[in-house]
């Protein structure tokens, strides 16, 4: 009798045993591995804290991750001082492995701001623009104050080519703000013109933007990057376009201004100011 008790308990052990081992096994994972970059340079960005629920990873000197999660849908997490903590939310595979590159968006450090433009002999006349989602426009039309509201402004206006225009940001509002290039001359295009943008903090130089070497001649808007006035998030734009039939001044009057599709006041192609 006791030898048949003793069978019977071995017997049930063995089963929660082999129960809890099939449990684990029935948890199948994948791979989710990837590459981070500088959403503004391109370049890779290492040291990033990669984490999913409790699975820890770090970016390699190549921006490089690994990680071995669940499968089904999870949710990572990047986050690196300088940098703003991006998620992406990833499926993971059964017994497979899912690339899933990200670009992370840096942050501008505290202090002023200066964004210069500079250019050679053509076009002879380049035009920084400055302007937020509120509504102010920093421009050869409209300066701007460094002591008071909007808290940028533009050092001076260069007409005659070999240009050097610099607008500075004293301060920044709870708004967004994007940098774009106007080509006033119209001819030859800006796109292989060798005209740069250089993003500078305390006498250093954080940020460099070439205009694209090709593009369509009729593009006369270089769109350069947006900040987050809030975070100081900084995201390159890098784009041509056009800007036909658009007004960029502030309309007089109180009448409405044009936006474009992203909700911005246009650049006025007409001349004015020179």
């Amino acid at each position: 009798m006791c030898r048949r008790v003793l069978a019977l308990i071995f017997a049930i052990s063995l089963a929660i045993g082999m129960s809890g081992c099939n449990s684990e096994s029935a948890t199948v994972h994948g791979v989710v591995e990837g590459l981070v970059t500088d959403q503004v340079t391109g370049r890779p960005v290492r040291d990033v804290w990669v984490t999913a629920g409790s699975t820890v990873a770090w970016t390699n000197t190549s921006g490089a991750y690994w990680l071995s999660l669940p499968q089904g849908i999870q949710s990572i997490c990047f986050q690196r001082a300088g940098y703003a903590q991006a998620v992406l939310s990833v499926t993971v595979p059964a017994e497979a492995t899912v690339q899933s590159n990200l670009e992370m968006n840096p942050i501008l450090p505290a202090g002023p701001v200066e964004i210069s433009l500079t250019w050679g002999a053509l076009p002879k006349d380049l035009d920084a623009h400055l302007w937020t989602l509120g509504g102010c426009h920093i421009s050869h039309s409209s300066g701007g104050s460094l002591t008071c509201p909007p808290w940028a402004g533009l050092d001076h206006d260069c007409f005659c080519g070999h240009g050097k225009e610099t607008i500075t940001i004293a301060e920044f509002a709870h708004d967004t703000y994007r940098y774009s290039v106007h080509n006033h001359s119209r001819t030859p295009a800006i796109a292989g013109s060798g005209a740069q943008v250089d993003i500078c903090s305390q006498s250093q130089r954080l940020y460099t933007f070439a205009v694209p070497h090709t593009g369509p001649a009729n593009s006369l808007v270089w769109d350069v990057f947006e900040i987050d006035g809030a975070t100081r998030r900084t995201t390159r734009l890098d784009t041509l376009r056009d800007c036909s039939d658009c007004a960029f001044e502030r309309i007089s009057g109180g009448k409405p201004k044009t936006l474009d599709s992203a909700g911005f006041t246009p650049i006025d192609e007409s001349p004015i100011g020179h």
